[in-house]
């Protein structure tokens, strides 16, 4: 009996420790003025060629009960890098229909 309560403890106090850092739902806070910044300086300052034509970009960041609090500095670094080489422009979503044709 004391075992079994003992593991039981082990496992719930487990499984708390792993759910500490998650973040409830897939909504993101708005990055920060600082956080921005940090992000403009993080990009080139121009495009090293000039690409031959605009392109679209999907950056999909679909997640499943864990969400990394990285998610929305990468979604925003990929879009200020499409915006300031010209390259492409990014769209970003985590919605599966957006893998559809026609989306």
């Amino acid at each position: 009996m004391k075992n079994r309560d003992a593991l039981l403890t082990l496992l719930v106090a487990g499984l708390l420790a792993g759910t500490a850092g998650a973040e409830p739902g897939h909504s993101f806070n708005q990055l920060s003025a600082a956080e921005q910044q940090a992000t403009r300086a993080a990009v080139p300052r121009h495009a090293r060629a000039k690409p031959a034509r605009a392109r679209r970009v999907l950056v999909f960041y679909r997640t499943e009960g864990y969400v990394h609090a990285s998610i929305p500095f990468g979604n925003e670094a990929l879009r200020r890098l499409g915006e300031v080489t010209g390259a492409y422009s990014a769209d970003t979503s985590e919605d599966l229909d957006a893998l559809s044709p026609g989306y």
